[in-house]
């Protein structure tokens, strides 16, 4: 059974990243759409203002980030922003 390893960094915004390039394939694209439905699920609670989610997988690097640091002020966060992390393994 493959292993996706999913690191969930509590506070993010909207870009999507995927450091490889090129056309991306159906398991990248599957990635992606796990990406958008954790941080809806996650952003659908009170506790969570935003979200940041990075995953590695065969090598790529793909991050994606949600919503806003502080609720209607604009201030989306970018892979510079430092924030406190929380990680989850998926099997």
């Amino acid at each position: 059974m493959k292993k996706l390893i999913i690191v969930l960094m509590l506070s993010s915004a909207f870009a999507c990243k995927e450091t490889s390039g090129g056309k991306r394939s159906e398991l990248e694209l599957s990635i992606e759409q796990s990406m958008d439905r954790n941080a809806d699920s996650l952003l659908s609670k009170k506790e969570f203002n935003s979200v940041s989610i990075g995953v590695y997988k065969n090598g790529k690097t793909f991050t994606k980030h949600f919503s806003e640091l502080d609720k209607g002020k604009g201030n989306t966060p970018n892979d510079s922003t430092i924030y406190e992390i929380a990680s989850l393994i998926a099997i």
